[in-house]
């Protein structure tokens, strides 16, 4: 029974992998949203992949989330890229998901995001700079 399970979860691991380059987006979407509450740390080169390539921001947006969700240092340097992504979404998500793994190897980039984004001159500066402000506290709280 184990190994039938483990088989089963194999193929579904492997089929939602190749959905995220799927040609429909909500089925890209759908696809990093599913790799990120599986949890297996596998996903991460194919999120990596998604959060640098994928032409649509919000496919970008979700494979940043699943990388914070799947807490794994190994996505810190993709996830520190992606804080210029040219989507403002995408630079917010990446900073979240940046907070949840919890690496001090972001507070450098996170500290230079935040003062890109003025929160004075628009509300999108004010939602990267807030996010990044509380990814900053996140792992500096976990350094204690």
């Amino acid at each position: 029974m184990v190994t039938h399970r483990r088989r089963t979860h194999e193929k579904d691991f492997e089929r939602v992998v190749m959905l995220l380059t799927h040609r429909d987006r909500e089925v890209r979407i759908r696809a990093a949203e599913m790799l990120g509450r599986l949890g297996d740390r596998r996903a991460i080169g194919p999120l990596l992949n998604a959060l640098a390539h994928d032409k649509d921001w919000c496919v970008r947006c979700r494979a940043a989330l699943a990388l914070g969700a799947l807490a794994d240092r190994r996505a810190v340097d993709g996830l520190i890229r992606a804080l210029k992504d040219c989507s403002w979404c995408v630079r917010r998500d990446a900073a979240r998901a940046l907070g949840m793994i919890g690496d001090p190897r972001a507070l450098e980039p996170l500290a230079r995001l935040r003062e890109r984004h003025n929160p004075e001159t628009c509300w999108e500066d004010w939602d990267v700079h807030e996010v990044a402000g509380e990814a900053i506290q996140q792992i500096e709280a976990g350094r204690v």
